[in-house]
C-alpha cells in the first residue's frame, strides 16, 4: 500500500526531498510512538490512549485520522468473542520498523539518568530491546518468553538469530516471568544481573528453570572475594591480638573520615597529587585511622592489664571489629559500585560530548557515595569543555585509565564476585548506611 501524498498539502514542507516527504508524513508530535505502540500489535482506542499519558483523547483521536488517511494503520475488528475495533499497521506503516529501531539507538545516547517527570512505558521496551538485541549471543538459542509487566503482557521469541516482540500471552512459552517496569529497565541497561534479579526477587519466574538463573557458588574466589576475606579476616585478627579500643578506634575513625570526604570531596586536595585518583579517598582515613588507633590504645592501655579485662578484650575486640571491618568492606563496595554507575555514559567511548557529561552529573547526583572517586566540580569543567567541542577520551589523562582500568578489571570483578552480593544484602540492613544495591552486570 502507498502513501497518500494528497493528504499531505496543508502541513507539507513542500520540498522535493524524500526526507522532507518522509517528515510530512510522521513528522507530527505523538506519530512516531504511536508507531511505536503498534509495532506490537493490534490496539484498541483506549488502550493507546493509557499508553501515551499526556496525549488528550482529540488529540489522538486526529493523529489516528491522519495515519489512516497517509496509509500508514488501518482499523479492523477482530474475530468473536472480542469483536473489538483495533488499528494496526499496514504494510506501508511496518516498513518503519528498522527506522524506528535505528531512531531508537541513536536516541539512546540523550536518555541519561530518569527524570522525575519521565514515565517508564513497559511497550517502549519491548521494541527498543529488538535494537539492543545481540544476534551473535543468541545464535544457537531458540526459545519463546511470556513477560508480564503488571497489567500488561508480552511475548518475545527468539530463534535462528532474531527477535521479535508482540503484546499479548506467548503461545507456548518456554519461560514465563513477571516483573516492575523499573526492574525491566534496569536488566535493559545492565544495571543488574537476571541472576541478581531473580535471587532478590524483583523478577519472578512462574514457568522454566529458575536455577539457570541463579548465581553459581562453585566458582573460584576472585580478587574482590579474597579482599572481602582479608579485610573481614583482619579485622577479626587485629581485634583478637590488640583489644576493642585501639582497633575499634582506628576502624570507626576511618569510616567517619571516609563519610567525610564521601560528603566534601574538595577533601581529596589534601592528598598528594602524585596518588592515583583511585586510592586518593583512602589515604586521609587510612593514616587517620592508624594515628587515633594507635595513641588510644596507648592511653588506655593501663585499663586491660589483669588477665580477665585482658581476655574480655580479645572478644570483644574480634567481634566487634570484625563488625567494622564488614562495614567498611560495604561502604568502600558501594562506593566502588556507585562510581562505577556514574562512569556508565563514558563506557566504550572515545569522544565525550556534553550530553554524556549531563548524564554524569545526573547520576551523580543520585548516587552521591560516588562524590569522592567522580568529584561534581572536575565534572563541571568537562561539562563546560564539552559544550564547546567535543573532546577525546585520551585527554582526560588518569581519568582515561581509570575508566579504563574500572571496566577491564574492576567491572568484572564485582560482577563475578560470590561475596559482594552477600556484603550488599546485609549491609543493606545496616542502620542510616544501608541501601538496596543491585548486582553489578558484567
Amino acid at each position: 500500500m502507498g502513501i497518500r501524498t494528497e493528504k499531505l498539502a496543508r502541513r507539507s514542507y513542500d520540498q522535493y526531498c524524500a526526507v522532507a516527504r518522509g517528515l510530512d508524513v510522521i513528522g507530527d508530535r505523538w506519530t512516531l510512538l504511536l508507531v511505536r505502540d503498534l509495532l506490537l500489535g493490534p490496539k484498541r482506542y483506549k488502550d493507546l490512549l493509557s499508553g501515551l499519558p499526556g496525549i488528550g483523547t482529540n488529540l489522538l483521536a486526529d493523529r489516528l485520522k491522519e495515519l489512516e488517511a497517509t496509509g500508514l494503520i488501518e482499523r479492523t475488528v477482530l474475530p468473536p468473542p472480542a469483536g473489538s475495533t483495533v488499528y494496526q499497521l499496514t504494510e506501508t506503516g511496518q516498513a518503519l520498523e528498522p527506522v524506528m529501531v535505528s531512531l531508537g539507538r541513536w536516541g539512546a545516547r540523550f536518555l541519561g539518568a530518569p527524570k522525575k517527570t519521565d514515565v517508564m512505558l513497559p511497550r517502549a521496551y519491548f521494541v527498543a530491546m529488538r535494537g539492543v538485541f545481540n544476534p551473535e549471543a543468541a545464535a544457537s538459542l531458540t526459545a519463546t518468553y511470556e513477560v508480564r509487566i503488571a497489567d500488561l503482557v508480552f511475548e518475545v521469541r527468539i530463534a535462528n538469530g532474531r527477535l521479535s516482540s508482540s503484546e499479548g500471552q506467548a503461545t507456548n512459552p518456554d519461560v514465563i516471568l513477571s516483573m516492575g517496569v523499573e526492574t525491566l529497565n534496569a536488566l535493559m541497561f545492565h544495571l543488574i544481573t537476571p541472576a541478581a534479579a531473580v535471587a532478590n526477587g524483583r523478577v519472578k519466574i512462574h514457568k522454566g528453570d529458575s536455577r539457570r538463573y541463579r548465581p553459581q557458588w562453585r566458582r573460584p574466589m576472585n580478587l574482590v572475594d579474597l579482599g572481602i576475606v582479608l579485610v573481614i579476616g583482619l579485622g577479626i585478627l587485629i581485634g583478637w591480638r590488640n583489644g576493642l579500643i585501639g582497633p575499634l578506634l582506628a576502624e570507626a575513625t576511618f569510616l567517619l573520615t571516609f563519610w567525610i570526604i564521601s560528603t566534601h570531596p574538595g577533601l581529596i586536595a589534601l592528598v598528594p597529587s602524585g596518588v592515583p585518583r583511585p586510592l586518593a579517598p583512602f589515604v586521609l582515613p587510612i593514616g587517620l585511622g592508624l594515628l587515633v588507633g594507635i595513641v588510644g590504645r596507648v592511653v588506655l592501655q593501663s585499663f586491660f592489664r589483669l588477665p580477665l579485662t585482658r581476655s574480655l578484650d580479645k572478644l570483644l575486640g574480634a567481634a566487634v571489629n570484625g563488625g567494622l571491618a564488614f562495614v567498611i568492606v560495604y561502604v568502600v563496595l558501594l562506593g566502588l559500585v556507585s562510581a562505577g554507575t556514574v562512569l556508565d555514559p563514558l563506557v566504550k567511548a572515545r569522544t565525550i560530548q556534553s550530553s554524556q557529561v549531563t548524564a554524569m552529573q545526573m547520576l551523580l547526583a543520585e548516587n552521591p557515595r560516588a562524590a569522592s572517586f567522580v568529584p561534581s566540580g572536575e565534572l563541571s569543567k568537562l561539562a563546560t569543555i564539552a559544550t564547546v567541542h567535543p573532546f577525546p577520551l585520551s585527554q582526560l589523562g588518569q581519568y582515561a585509565r581509570v575508566i579504563d582500568y574500572y571496566e577491564r578489571t574492576l567491572r568484572p570483578q564485582l560482577a563475578s564476585s560470590q561475596l559482594a552480593p552477600v556484603v550488599f544484602r546485609f549491609g543493606a540492613r545496616i542502620p542510616l548506611i544501608g541501601r538496596t544495591v543491585p548486582k553489578v552486570a558484567p
